[in-house]
């Protein structure tokens, strides 16, 4: 999940305890993201899923599509 942060970071953003992301203002998104068999899930705090993958990439996409989020400078 480390490296998960380190991908969030880039925009600004970070990942709660409970796997929660955090909006550039540090507020909870309702999107949570967790690793099972080795693919990383994004959900909906109801459990839909909304993203699957196996690389980090997959986050860097999932914030700039989902929400427009750019890379800080």
């Amino acid at each position: 999940m480390e490296s998960i942060k380190n991908v969030l970071k880039e925009y600004g953003s970070d990942l709660s305890e409970t796997g929660e992301i955090l909006n550039l203002r540090g507020e909870p998104t309702n999107v949570k993201v967790e690793m099972k068999r080795g693919r990383i899930r994004i959900t909906d705090t109801k459990g839909r899923l909304l993203a699957s993958g196996s690389g980090l990439s997959l986050i860097n996409k999932f914030v700039e599509n989902y929400w427009y989020w750019e890379k800080l400078k």
